[in-house]
């Protein structure tokens, strides 16, 4: 019996100090949530001021338009119809500064006019010994349609649009075109070779042959 009282005793002895030790720990976390917290932080906003002007030169620029070749084509009795360009054309090139108001690129094409390779023209030709200048021999019936190609902007700025097919002429057509409040930025218009292409009746003779074509920026009144 003195044996069992003293086990007794000894397991009440630690289950106590047990209970004892986890009433401290407790109250000591009691003291220090009654420790002052930190004041709460401030914060404040300021601006940041932007303001875009135009330069002098506050113009639209056509910066670039495309040579077309169609270098080496083998004529047929029935003629050619649509061969693509030869060789890769430049992109047209747009770059506005931020006038809002809109713009249109156009092109028209001369005739086509025979020519010795080797003493292409730069312009008119001045005959001597006073005989008469001999009549331009032309391409009769070519014609150049140019289809729409990858047209390129920015994330900012609305894109141009350009027409699906235009067929070239005497007469202004447009090629690019950008809405009011669009086309700020650069902008392109990147014509494939497949693209391109130019049209040949039959019965024209072989030889080399030049055009003309003028490319022209024009500007669209704001509305």
């Amino acid at each position: 019996m003195k044996k069992l009282a003293k086990q007794v005793f000894m397991m009440s002895a630690t289950l106590s100090m047990g209970i004892s030790v986890c009433t401290i720990l407790v109250n000591a976390d009691k003291a220090d949530s009654t420790r002052p917290t930190p004041e709460s932080s401030t914060s404040a906003q300021t601006d940041a001021n932007v303001n875009l002007t135009l330069g002098k030169d506050n113009t639209v620029e056509l910066a670039q338009v495309p040579t077309l070749n169609f270098e080496g084509l083998e004529m047929k009795a029935e003629g050619l119809n649509e061969v693509a360009v030869t060789e890769l054309p430049n992109p047209i090139k747009v770059k506005n500064p931020g006038l809002e108001g809109g713009w249109v690129v156009t092109a028209n094409i001369g005739s086509f006019v025979r020519h010795d390779r080797k003493t292409k023209p730069a312009g008119p030709v001045t005959w001597g010994n006073g005989k008469p200048e001999p009549a331009k021999e032309e391409l009769k019936g070519a014609t150049v349609t140019l289809y729409q190609g990858t047209v390129s902007g920015n994330d900012v700025s609305k894109k141009p649009t350009a027409p699906e097919k235009v067929t070239l002429s005497q007469s202004d057509s447009p090629v690019l075109q950008a809405h009011p409040k669009a086309g700020l930025g650069q902008s392109s218009h990147a014509y494939g070779k497949d693209h391109v292409r130019i049209s040949i009746p039959e019965g024209n003779r072989l030889g080399a042959y030049t055009a003309k074509i003028t490319w022209t920026m024009n500007m669209v009144p704001a509305s």
